[in-house]
């Protein structure tokens, strides 16, 4: 499970940074969710990662359905979720969930960016 490593080169740009973090929150208020980001970009990513941490470990011990309901809202798979499991057993479930949003989210952005700048390119041209 190390797919973060295909993402590398856009990793360093901070509005990416901003805009995962403001993906995120927008997918967890979506389930009445609320989260605090440091401002500081230093501290982000392990910031992100204990809040969705707690989060998440909160759901798995009592709202299952409100969990499996937002991981689909973001785009996550049951299998990638076991091949996670399997691939890092030795990591909580709530420690692996975390990593999966953060990386899916963060993929949604570069997406977003890459298909974007495309189309701005496609209307240069014309």
């Amino acid at each position: 499970m190390n797919p973060a490593q295909n993402l590398s080169p856009f990793d360093a740009k901070e509005s990416l940074i901003q805009q995962t973090i403001a993906q995120i929150n927008r997918d967890f208020a979506r389930f009445g969710m609320e989260i605090n980001f440091p401002q500081s970009m230093e501290m982000v990513y392990a910031q992100v990662f204990r809040d969705r941490k707690s989060v998440l470990n909160d759901l798995l011990a009592t709202d299952n359905h409100r969990l499996v309901s937002l991981l689909y809202h973001i785009d996550i798979s049951e299998s990638a979720i076991k091949e996670a499991w399997a691939e890092q057993p030795d990591l909580t479930r709530p420690h692996i969930l975390s990593e999966l949003i953060i990386l899916r989210e963060f993929k949604k952005v570069v997406y977003r960016n890459h298909y974007r700048d495309k189309k701005d390119t496609i209307k240069k041209a014309r």
